[in-house]
């Protein structure tokens, strides 16, 4: 259990840090009587440029515009000393209710026309209110770019692929094409990953009777944990790499869910779908809405799975086999496991309750089936190591 619970742990570090290093930057905020303004300090082509409007009255905003030289929202491009108007990149229409938080996306303007990096600036002005920010825009920098070409665009490419082949373009039911996808061409070193964890469990027994009889010498029981996992040919770091491979791909499902599903990101689009439209794709599966964030029952799904999951993955420690020694500190020892075992089946499922209720729920979707696939894998192979 505790093997499983470092990895568990290595994962969602590792997760989180790399979703801090690829997060766009914080954000610039004019905080102002009767609007607030936030835009990003910075963007990299291909990434969703939005602007953040918050009308803090109570009356409705309302602005029309029918040429860009009096529109609402305005770009300038910061160019040969000067800051130059931008004629087609604008939007010429806000609508907010009193105290609305709307999110106005202006990359669809930016990337049909302009790509140049550099310094740009969004102009917000209504009534005789003037409000600027700045950002730049600039290329992916080298290890992004090796995120975009070897990670994000295959799968990019390879969920819009499963679209076109489905009937009316299911974004749901590509998901689960491509987990299941993922999962076979991981299943090898699943297979092997899951194998290594039932024999280790096996040798747990083995392993606590070392820490009791080495408790005093840790060198010592180091050198027989060793000689143990060598002659039971288990290595405890090979049930991670699968984990570790999945990642990428959760990484960039949930990029593709948050912030790809619009035209402006046909650039990563392989030559061949560059005529995709992704007006025909359906983002609505069932009763879910793919790309909206916070889908409780979703959640409370894909906890339940992965409490059976950590069920199947747990070494049964009321087992008569499983008894480490007779003696108190034996029995101490098989208590603590037991109440760790207990803290881990219940712990880890509202952890992961918590964790896809923050993400679009097609990432739910994408954890939830792979979960699904490894406990069958996994019950797969405990049948064929007791019938071994």
């Amino acid at each position: 259990m505790i093997d499983f619970l470092k990895r568990f742990a290595l994962f969602f570090v590792i997760f989180y840090v790399v979703l801090l290093v690829f997060a766009p930057d914080p954000s610039q905020k004019q905080t102002l009587d009767d609007t607030e303004i936030l835009v990003e300090s910075s963007y990299t082509i291909g990434n969703m440029i939005e602007i953040g409007l918050q009308n803090n009255t109570d009356a409705p905003l309302i602005v029309a515009a029918e040429t860009c030289e009096t529109a609402a929202i305005q770009v300038h491009q910061y160019k040969n000393g000067e800051w130059n108007f931008l004629p087609n990149a604008c939007i010429k229409n806000i609508e907010l209710a009193p105290g609305e938080n709307k999110m106005i996306s202006i990359d669809k303007i930016m990337y049909e026309e302009y790509k140049e990096t550099g310094e740009y600036k969004v102009v917000v002005q209504y009534e005789s209110k003037k409000y600027e920010e700045t950002f730049a825009l600039s290329e992916a920098g080298f290890f992004k770019q090796i995120w975009i070409v070897f990670v994000y665009q295959p799968i990019y490419n390879l969920l819009i692929w499963f679209v076109t082949l489905l009937p009316n373009h299911s974004l749901g039911w590509s998901i689960i094409m491509l987990t299941i996808f993922v999962r076979l061409l991981l299943f090898i070193p699943n297979h092997k990953a899951l194998k290594s964890q039932q024999e280790l469990q096996k040798i747990q027994p083995i392993l606590e009777k070392l820490k009791a009889k080495h408790k005093d010498s840790p060198q010592k029981l180091s050198e027989e944990t060793m000689k143990v996992w060598k002659k039971h040919k288990v290595n405890p770091l090979g049930s991670c790499l699968p984990m570790l491979f999945q990642m990428p791909v959760l990484l960039a499902i949930f990029f593709v869910l948050k912030q790809g599903l619009s035209s402006y990101n046909v650039v990563f689009l392989y030559p061949f779908f560059q005529d995709f439209s992704y007006e025909l794709m359906q983002t609505q599966f069932y009763i879910l809405d793919l790309q909206s964030m916070g889908t409780w029952y979703l959640a409370i799904v894909v906890g339940l799975l992965q409490m059976w999951q950590i069920r199947l993955s747990m070494a049964k420690t009321n087992d008569k086999k499983a008894v480490i020694d007779v003696n108190a500190e034996g029995n101490i020892m098989q208590d603590q496991m037991k109440m760790m075992n207990m803290m881990m089946q219940y712990v880890l499922p509202i952890m992961m309750m918590f964790f896809v209720s923050s993400l679009p729920a097609g990432v739910g979707i994408y954890w939830g089936v792979s979960t699904l696939f490894g406990i069958v894998q996994n019950i797969i192979i405990k049948r064929s190591l007791a019938k071994a």
